[in-house]
């Protein structure tokens, strides 16, 4: 389906929607949209959440990694030389 059809489609609708006497008024619909659009928004809050938990967590690792490698090289420099060197 392409934009052209659709949009004819949704006129049509709403022209129909417009003739029966039984549409809803416009303060009741823009209810049903903030209905809707909490959970969406929710739903994006926690996305976002999740992906700063995650670069986060990664930055954590790295660090942790580049200690443990300067942890470990320290050890074996301190040891050599200690060792005098051999």
């Amino acid at each position: 389906m392409n934009d052209e059809f659709v949009g004819r489609i949704a006129d049509a609708v709403a022209a129909k929607l417009a003739e029966t006497p039984y549409s809803v008024d416009p303060e009741r619909h823009a209810m049903e949209h903030r209905f809707i659009d909490e959970p969406i928004e929710e739903r994006a809050a926690r996305r976002r959440l999740w992906v700063k938990v995650q670069e986060s967590t990664l930055g954590w690792l790295a660090i942790g990694v580049v200690a443990g490698v300067g942890a470990a090289s320290y050890k074996l420099i301190h040891d050599w030389v200690m060792r005098g060197g051999q």
